[in-house]
């Protein structure tokens, strides 16, 4: 699916990937290929040894993902103008129950349409601005578990 087609869901003007810095530590969402925006905080070293299994912070939908990512390395380094390192990326999706979707939701209309609308009626598409939120908060946890 084409970021064309999923304007009508997507806020105008919201980028498919943003970086910034939180509390030290670089921060990165990034657009799916379903539409759906997916938070990640880079740290120098694993925090954890089982993939995600073992984190425990709480984030939207909980962390579900955790691993060395070269493209999100240099996408950080892109967007933030600065030197390419090494991160291990921590990371959550917003592809849960309740959560508007982009492809799927594109995907269900059609003849369905109708009843489609009845039973996601209340999904939520989550933003750019809840997305920083989200990321931010993970941070703050992942800072005050290293202070400890």
């Amino acid at each position: 699916m084409f970021r064309d087609e999923l304007e009508k869901f997507i806020p105008k003007g919201e980028p498919d990937e943003f970086a910034w810095e939180h509390n030290g530590l670089p921060c990165l969402v990034v657009r799916q290929f379903h539409g759906a925006l997916c938070g990640y905080v880079g740290l120098k070293t694993a925090p954890f040894e089982d993939y995600y299994s073992d984190a425990h912070y709480e984030v939207h939908g909980g962390v579900t993902y955790g691993d060395w990512n070269d493209r999100y390395d240099q996408d950080y380094a892109r967007l933030m103008n600065c030197e390419l390192e090494k991160y291990f990326w921590v990371g959550f999706d917003t592809c849960h129950s309740g959560d508007l979707v982009p492809k799927y939701h594109h995907t269900k209309l059609g003849k369905y349409a109708p009843l489609v609308a009845e039973m996601s009626g209340d999904d939520i598409y989550r933003d750019l601005e809840y997305m920083k939120k989200e990321t931010n908060h993970l941070v703050d946890q992942i800072k005050a578990e290293q202070e400890k």
